[in-house]
This record gives structure tokens, C-alpha cells and sequence, in this order.
């Protein structure tokens, strides 16, 4: 019985650290102001668990898999990496769902995420 909780404890810690990291894609547009001026506004996607290693692998690579279309970022504190574009694209219609699958189907192609 006390091997059982051993095994199910180490189960358990390891889930834990598999799932260790999130994963979030952020677009920065710009968009026309009430007065008529262009700003930049960042939309965000919803966070996502992902192994901790594979955070780290996007964080490093994203720029060279994208091209330099992308950058990755990963805080250790949070253990969250951010996703985004390098250059700010003007705001039209599908621009943001688009740039986000794009962002999210690199980070699946080169580390297996879901």
C-alpha cells in the first residue's frame, strides 16, 4: 500500500512539472483613436499550459523559426512564455486571428504542442 502512494506522489510531482509553463500570443496593431490618431493596442490570446521545456525551446528559437516575423519571450518568475510580432500591423479584419494561428501553428510544427 505504501509503495502505491509512493508511486501515485511521484506521478503527481511529475504531472506537476511537466505542466509547469504557460504559453500566451500577443498582436500589437494599430488602430484609429476617437480623435483621428493612430495608437498601438495589443490584443492577447487566452493562456495555455505547456511543458516547461518546450516554453524555453520557443522562447529560443521563435525568431528563427518565423523569419524574425516573430519573438519569443519567457519570464522565469512567471514561467510564462509571450508570443508576439516584431513589427506593429495595421488593424483589418482577421489581421489578429490570423497572425495568432500563424504564431501558434509554429509553436505546434516545431515543439508538438496541442
Amino acid at each position: 500500500m505504501s509503495n502505491l502512494r509512493v508511486l501515485l506522489l511521484s506521478v503527481f510531482l511529475l504531472s506537476i512539472n511537466v505542466l509547469a509553463a504557460k504559453i500566451q500570443y500577443a498582436v500589437h496593431v494599430t488602430v484609429d483613436g476617437h480623435d483621428g490618431e493612430p495608437f498601438t493596442a495589443t490584443y492577447w490570446s487566452s493562456t495555455a499550459n505547456i511543458p516547461n521545456t518546450k516554453a524555453k525551446n520557443i522562447a529560443n528559437n521563435m525568431s528563427n523559426w518565423s523569419g524574425g516575423k516573430f519573438e519569443a519571450s519567457w519570464n522565469r518568475r512567471s514561467e510564462k512564455v509571450v508570443v508576439k510580432n516584431v513589427e506593429v500591423v495595421d488593424d483589418s479584419e482577421g489581421i489578429k486571428d490570423s497572425m495568432i494561428s500563424e504564431m501558434h501553428n509554429l509553436c505546434r510544427s516545431h515543439t508538438g504542442i496541442a
